[in-house]
């Protein structure tokens, strides 16, 4: 294993190894079309095995190596070239699988990639660290590099950037161990997939078994309602008849009517908007309840509450709230048939059982992600179990049901006072 980074400038290439095992630094630069692009491949090819572990290296750093692969002839202008056009486009111009060397890419086994909601960049987390000193690229990437001492400069940063990258490595062993032994149990890469990719290739895999189809087809499946009535999805048991304010909530979700009014980014369909879309704003006991399409909060003011002898604070959560409501209730996208999604479900809950957390770490967590992760990717159109209105009857109903709490706690123990409540805890 090999950590590793890339700097390039107009006229400058760097690249700086260090071996995992020994510790030795190894760089090679290519300055004013002079250095030491042969030996660098030479370098690659004597370690053609290896793995080159980086931060964004599949998307950048293995890239750039992939470019110069292809073409040893590459002038610094070429490179420069190569560099401006991948970090101008979308996606990685090589996919993963036709790359010459392996990486491993610490940046997405950590979900810390650009469109994440944990996206973070190596310098935040060197900040994270505590570092002792943290520095930005000493000249800026569009600087011709004219001084020995510049290059030695950005060699040494580099250098420093490649021992954070190995410090992120060493933190993430569980979560790079969950993805070898997870994706060898089931035939998968899972190597370099964030949380959910990992999930849409376990379900890709299993629902393309069950369906008889294959994992492309699977793939284009998605669900575009055009309409959404909050009659049609509210479940039939949930049932508010005490307070007013709650009651006004159960009105306003069951009189909810959504169209299909905004154009997809993403495939260019109508798809219907749950943003601010489905929000509603009550007032009960002092606290301010706000509801919204993905969850509720609640919180009364700030302020010191405590036990004691006539009082006491109890604390009720739930785990997995959304992902195990939608899996009772048989809540599934509308595009899959339901026996088939929920058996899978079924099955995923029933192998964790298998894998206790004291002795099966890895394969328990990494069931614990497809549980967590499945339903949320409902609301994401670059999936296959794309389906607003699986979203919203997830989201509704389990509002409704913590509502449903709170109104019997108001309305049958006197003198209670709820502290919080979010979409999955409650304090009272």
């Amino acid at each position: 294993m090999f950590f590793f980074d890339i700097e390039v400038y107009p006229n400058l290439f760097i690249i700086v190894f260090r071996n995992r095992s020994t510790d030795e630094i190894l760089t090679f630069t290519l300055w004013n079309n002079e250095g030491s692009i042969r030996e660098l491949l030479q370098f690659l090819y004597k370690n053609k095995s290896a793995y080159f572990i980086g931060y964004n290296s599949l998307g950048y750093d293995m890239q750039i190596i992939q470019y110069i692969v292809n073409n040893p002839q590459c002038t610094n202008t070429d490179i420069k070239r190569f560099n401006d056009q991948l970090i101008d486009s979308d996606w990685p111009i090589f996919r993963e699988k036709d790359l010459a060397y392996k990486t491993l890419d610490v940046m997405l086994v950590n979900n810390y990639g650009i469109r994440s909601a944990k996206s973070t960049s190596l310098k935040m987390l060197e900040f994270n660290f505590r570092y002792s000193k943290i520095q930005d690229l000493p000249y800026h990437f569009n600087d011709y590099i004219d001084t020995s001492s510049k290059v030695s400069e950005i060699i040494k940063y580099c250098t420093y950037d490649v021992a954070a990258t190995k410090d992120i490595f060493d933190k993430s062993i569980d979560l790079i161990k969950l993805r070898n032994e997870f994706g060898k149990l089931h035939n998968l890469n899972l190597i370099n997939s964030p949380e959910p990719d990992l999930v849409k290739q376990f379900f890709i895999r299993k629902l393309s078994e069950a369906l008889n189809i294959s994992e492309y087809e699977v793939k284009q499946l998605k669900s575009y309602p055009t309409s959404i009535k909050g009659t049609d999805i509210i479940l039939p048991h949930i049932k508010i008849n005490g307070i007013p304010e709650f009651i006004s909530v159960y009105n306003f979700y069951n009189n909810l009517v959504l169209e299909a009014d905004k154009k997809s980014a993403v495939t260019g369909n109508q798809i219907i908007n749950l943003k601010n879309a489905v929000s509603k704003i009550i007032t009960h006991n002092d606290t301010e309840y706000v509801y919204g399409s993905g969850g509720l909060h609640g919180c009364i003011k700030p302020g010191v509450y405590e036990d004691n002898e006539e009082y006491i604070i109890e604390d009720y959560d739930k785990t997995s709230f959304y992902p195990h409501f939608a899996f009772v209730h048989g809540i599934t996208p509308k595009h899959f048939p339901k026996e088939v999604y929920m058996e899978l479900l079924h099955g995923v809950f029933h192998d964790r059982t298998k894998y206790p957390k004291k002795t099966h770490f890895s394969l328990n967590y990494a069931l614990k992600i497809i549980l967590n992760t499945s339903f949320g990717l409902s609301n994401s159109e670059y999936g296959s179990f794309f389906d607003t209105e699986c979203t919203l009857a997830t989201t509704v109903n389990g509002m409704l049901t913590l509502t449903m709490l709170l109104d019997m706690l108001y309305s049958r123990i006197e003198d209670i006072t709820v502290l919080q409540s979010n979409t999955k805890p409650l304090v009272f």
